[in-house]
């Protein structure tokens, strides 16, 4: 099994401050993912418990009954041998088309269109 991965930067007038302020709104946003990712852990298992236990309300409608979250795990890369050694922020590709609603830059769709 072979999975493809994306690297994902900040457009250079986002980053103020040049390679070194890029390098820590990347790690920033690494650990922000792998955070949330822990969260969702510990949501999914407290749901399970309640599943387990039958303590969930049952009459909740059928689609809302068993929704676990799940988020990619992220990674940072930094190409050592290349000048100024780059950083971008990796996770895993998802194909599909998808509606951007905002960014960790502060974009929020329809905000400023």
């Amino acid at each position: 099994y072979q999975r493809n991965y994306v690297l994902k930067t900040y457009k250079k007038n986002k980053a103020k401050g040049g390679g070194d302020r890029l390098r820590e709104m990347l790690e920033e946003d690494v650990i922000t993912q792998a955070e949330a990712k822990a969260m969702a852990e510990k949501y999914n298992q407290k749901l399970r418990q309640l599943l387990n236990e039958n303590k969930f309300d049952r009459r909740s409608p059928k689609p809302m009954k068993y929704k676990c979250i799940d988020m990619l795990e992220p990674c940072l890369v930094i190409f050592i041998d290349r000048p100024h050694q780059p950083a971008f922020f990796m996770e895993a590709y998802i194909a599909g088309n998808f509606q951007k609603w905002n960014d960790n830059a502060g974009y929020v769709s329809g905000l400023f269109d």
